[in-house]
């Protein structure tokens, strides 16, 4: 943040870490879409309230009942604010009801209104993975449904990138890619509007002002670049290693 010939290449690394981080999560998100905060709950409030309070219009969230708590203890302070809380059943594999998702967005857009969505990539409890890629289709007016993830529990395991291609926000703690904790990321569309949540200096273009902690932002491009290659094998692994124990238990081995 300093201009000076040291801050100025601290810079030029933290840039370099959004360079990273934008080509592991993928999904076409820039690096100019990549922001810092320090965890993976400050990600999703910044996202859910910064939107609310940057789209005055927007009166509605539709989520699942099986959030983290950094959305789940959220609702009742939206619901003071005038907001909406539309929650979307899940079935018997705890996968969010895509029916009755696209029947309730469509129901508000059928009225022009706008709506703000967030359902988690992957369960931090039960390890089921949504379907966030299909959220943004079959939608009659997509340009009034914003869709936010929070995409923790799954950076480390798969390829995010065929999820994130119809989302709009997305936030993630760098502790699950091993970081030390203190640091996470905020994805956000450059075509989304919001605000700041505290006010202060220019960093982070203003959304999350406060002195910037480069050295595990630095950490976490670098983590980034390290493991791309190894992502995808991994997510192999685990997907064999799944299926040879389903398997045993199906067979009461």
């Amino acid at each position: 943040s300093s201009n000076y010939e040291q801050g100025h290449k601290v810079k030029l690394a933290i840039n370099h870490a959004r360079e990273q981080i934008a080509d592991y999560v993928g999904g076409g998100f820039l690096p100019n879409e990549i922001y810092f905060c320090s965890t993976g709950s400050e990600s999703d409030n910044i996202a859910i309230q910064g939107y609310f309070k940057a789209n005055k219009d927007c009166k509605t969230l539709i989520t699942t009942p099986y959030e983290h708590s950094a959305l789940n203890n959220l609702i009742p302070y939206l619901k003071e604010q005038g907001i909406t809380v539309k929650i979307i059943p899940v079935n018997k594999n705890g996968i969010i009801d895509l029916e009755k998702y696209h029947d309730a967005v469509n129901a508000y857009n059928e009225h022009y209104e706008k709506v703000l969505v967030s359902v988690m990539l992957a369960n931090n409890e039960t390890g089921s993975i949504n379907p966030v890629d299909l959220l943004s289709e079959d939608i009659k007016h997509p340009q009034l449904v914003t869709i936010h993830t929070d995409i923790s529990q799954f950076i480390s395991h798969g390829e995010t990138d065929k999820y994130l291609s119809g989302v709009d926000m997305f936030s993630f703690a760098g502790h699950k890619l091993n970081l030390p904790r203190g640091i996470a990321v905020l994805g956000v569309r450059n075509t989304v509007k919001i605000e700041p949540l505290i006010y202060g200096g220019q960093q982070e273009n203003g959304l999350i002002p406060g002195t910037e902690n480069h050295a595990f932002i630095i950490a976490l491009g670098n983590q980034c670049e390290r493991l791309k290659d190894k992502k995808r094998r991994k997510e192999f692994k685990e997907h064999m290693y799944r299926g040879v124990f389903i398997n045993r238990v199906n067979l009461g081995l």
